[in-house]
């Protein structure tokens, strides 16, 4: 036997084991790289999962937390209608306690009517015990809002509407009574009820709108006023008329200009020349004409003229009262 065929054998074993070895790292690297690759995929779903999640939670707390701020909102006006419901249960609780008082003592005078008028039996009077007169109860009041202040009077917020609506007035033996706002306002007035007193029909004055504003219509004469003569239209005619002919002449021609409402005043002249005597018209004035002493002269303040009046806003007791 040669040599080459003795060492054919351990030829074949070497190679052998070298193609084990070689399988086995192989097979080690594959299972590593698989079982790093399934440790990442679950994470990742797991990522996913835990994102959803976040999401999920973010928009149920955005949801809950609009509806909060629409119930904050629906709160706060329901709170601003409840509040003069409550002003007037107060208005009504005091009228129910008037009403009441009103039939008690009804009640009792027609007690003492039956009484007086029932016939008297002829046996002797038996005398029960005497009673003093009834008092009618004093009137029970809700205890004054605390968040309200308490002041002496409602008159010292007249320029603050919501200190004034949020407070009451101090009053004796523990009464309050809650404040009112008015606010302030333009209207108008007929002269007579603005100015009381101040409005009418004055001889020997002058109307003057010097502080008064507006405008006039000047020197309506004879021919303007309807009281000129027949014959070519004479002017000299109206020397036979007095002031107060002239006046109602004049009032004609102003109630058709302007209207019974839309002047304020009129000025009538009735001394001197023909050409001299007529009235003078105004109108549009804001303050009520002023009169100042004048020979052969007249002034007319109309009281029914609109006159624009402008009141102050006001703080006052509403009658409402409260314990405090």
């Amino acid at each position: 036997m040669s040599k080459s065929y003795k060492k054919m054998p351990c030829w074949m074993f070497g190679t052998l084991f070298f193609l084990i070895l070689l399988g086995l790292v192989f097979g080690i690297y594959n299972v590593r790289e698989s079982f790093t690759e399934g440790s990442c995929s679950s994470l990742k779903k797991a990522n996913r999962n835990a994102k959803k999640a976040s999401d999920y939670a973010f928009n149920q707390f955005k949801k809950k937390n609009i509806q909060v701020q629409r119930m904050k909102q629906r709160i706060a006006h329901a709170h601003r209608q409840f509040r003069p419901h409550v002003i007037q249960l107060h208005t009504l609780r005091k009228t129910l306690q008037e009403k009441q008082a009103d039939q008690n003592k009804i009640e009792k005078e027609l007690d003492k009517c039956r009484i007086n008028t029932t016939p008297v039996p002829t046996q002797g009077p038996t005398q029960g015990p005497t009673q003093g007169p009834t008092q009618a109860p004093a009137p029970e009041y809700e205890e004054c809002d605390p968040s309200f202040n308490g002041i002496a009077s409602c008159g010292q917020n007249n320029s603050d509407k919501t200190q004034c609506e949020n407070s009451y007035e101090n009053m004796e033996s523990g009464i309050g009574n809650y404040c009112t706002f008015t606010p302030a306002k333009s209207s108008f007035k007929p002269q007579r009820e603005a100015h009381p007193g101040k409005t009418g029909y004055k001889t020997g004055y002058d109307c003057n709108k010097a502080n008064s504003g507006g405008r006039a219509k000047m020197k309506l004469r004879a021919g303007d006023i309807g009281a000129a003569g027949p014959y070519k239209n004479d002017g000299k005619q109206i020397l036979s008329l007095s002031h107060n002919q002239i006046l109602e002449k004049c009032k004609k021609v102003a109630e058709k200009d302007y209207g019974k409402t839309g002047y304020s005043g009129i000025s009538v002249s009735s001394t001197g020349p023909w050409h001299s005597r007529g009235c003078d018209i105004f109108y549009q004035q804001h303050k009520l004409l002023e009169t100042i002493p004048a020979d052969g002269k007249s002034c007319y303040v109309n009281p029914d003229y609109e006159i624009k009046v402008n009141s102050d806003a006001k703080c006052k007791p509403s009658g409402n009262m409260c314990n405090f």
